[in-house]
C-alpha cells in the first residue's frame, strides 16, 4: 500500500548498486575499457542468472551491457535507444512478456525517468527546492505519475503515499545496501567481525 515493495524485489536498482561497487574496484585496479566492459557484463550476467533472468534484472543488465559496449568502441550513448534494444531482445526470446506486469512496470518506469525527470527537476529548482532533493523528487514523481495507469490496470489500486514513502526509503535502502556489501566483504575476510552485520540488519 505504501508503494515501496520494489525496494525488496530484485530490480534494476540492485543492478545499479552492483555496478557502483564493481566500478569502484575496477577504478582502483586501473583496468582498460575493454577489460572493464567484459568484467561488468560477466558479473551482471551471473547476477541475472542467479535471479532467474527476471524482466527487470534482464532489462537492466542488457541496457548496461549495451552502454559498456558503446563506451568501449567509442560510440555515442543514447538512453532511449538502449532501452529499446533491451526491450527488443527480451521480447524476441519471451514475446508473452508484453503482458507481464513486471516487464511493463520495469520498462515504463525507466522510460518515464528518461522523459520526465529533467523537466520535473527544472520545475522543482524554480520553486527553490535544494538541488539534491529536487533530483530525488523528480525521479520519484516522474515514475509514480507515469505508472498510475499500469498499476491501476494490474492491481486495481494506486497508493498516493508512494511518492512520500519513496523519498524516505530509497536513501535508507541505498545506505543499507552499501553497508551490507562493505561489511559482508569485511566479515568474509575477518569472520570474528560478524557482529557488525547487526548494523545493516537494523
Amino acid at each position: 500500500l505504501s508503494g515501496i515493495s520494489h525496494m525488496i524485489a530484485t530490480s534494476g536498482l540492485h543492478v545499479g548498486f552492483i555496478v557502483a561497487m564493481l566500478g569502484f574496484l575496477l577504478k582502483k585496479l586501473k583496468t582498460n575499457r575493454y577489460v572493464k566492459a567484459a568484467l561488468y557484463v560477466a558479473v551482471l550476467l551471473l547476477y541475472a542468472y542467479i535471479c532467474g533472468f527476471s524482466p527487470s534484472i534482464t532489462r537492466a543488465v542488457i541496457m548496461f551491457g549495451v552502454l559498456c559496449f558503446a563506451d568501449a568502441i567509442g560510440v555515442k550513448k543514447d538512453n532511449l535507444t538502449t532501452l529499446a534494444i533491451a526491450g527488443f531482445v527480451i521480447l524476441l526470446f519471451k514475446p508473452l512478456y508484453i503482458f507481464d506486469a513486471g516487464f511493463l512496470l520495469s520498462f515504463f518506469s525507466v522510460l518515464f525517468i528518461y522523459l520526465w525527470q529533467k523537466p520535473i527537476e527544472k520545475f522543482l529548482l524554480k520553486i527553490k527546492l535544494p538541488k539534491k532533493l529536487a533530483a530525488i523528487m523528480s525521479v520519484t514523481i516522474g515514475v509514480q505519475a507515469g505508472l498510475v495507469l499500469i498499476m491501476a490496470m494490474f492491481y486495481e489500486e494506486f497508493s498516493l503515499l508512494s511518492v512520500v514513502t519513496n523519498l524516505i526509503t530509497v536513501p535508507v535502502f541505498e545506505m543499507g545496501f552499501i553497508l551490507v556489501a562493505v561489511l559482508g566483504l569485511l566479515v568474509a575476510v575477518f569472520p570474528f567481525l560478524g557482529f557488525l552485520m547487526y548494523v545493516p540488519d537494523l
